[in-house]
């Protein structure tokens, strides 16, 4: 599902900047009131964040699996009709022969 991978980053974006906040919040002494609004503005602004960085990620493995694909496609021919590096080096008698099992 294209996406969802972006949402789990930023809700782990979110989440974390909570965690830190409540965290640095007790250090510090803070009254609980404070301490839960810091932390819940703190989710609240790096869940837009979190989507921004995952949207981007996303992106970034999209367009890798796209030229692997292109550069790989599946019948082991490259772009340029060559033969790839894998099936070059296959032995073309080896397929042909069937494997024996012990008894």
């Amino acid at each position: 599902m294209r996406g969802s991978a972006t949402h789990v980053l930023a809700a782990c974006f979110a989440l974390c900047a909570f965690a830190v906040a409540v965290v640095a919040g007790l250090a510090s002494g803070n009254e609980a009131m404070t301490i839960l609004l810091r932390a819940v503005v703190a989710l609240m602004l790096c869940y837009p964040v979190g989507l921004l960085v995952g949207s981007v990620c996303e992106r970034v493995v999209e367009r890798h699996m796209e030229s692997y694909r292109s550069a790989h496609p599946a019948d082991g021919r490259t772009m340029d009709g060559s033969a790839s590096m894998v099936e070059s080096r296959r032995d073309p008698e080896a397929s042909s022969v069937s494997e024996t099992r012990p008894a």
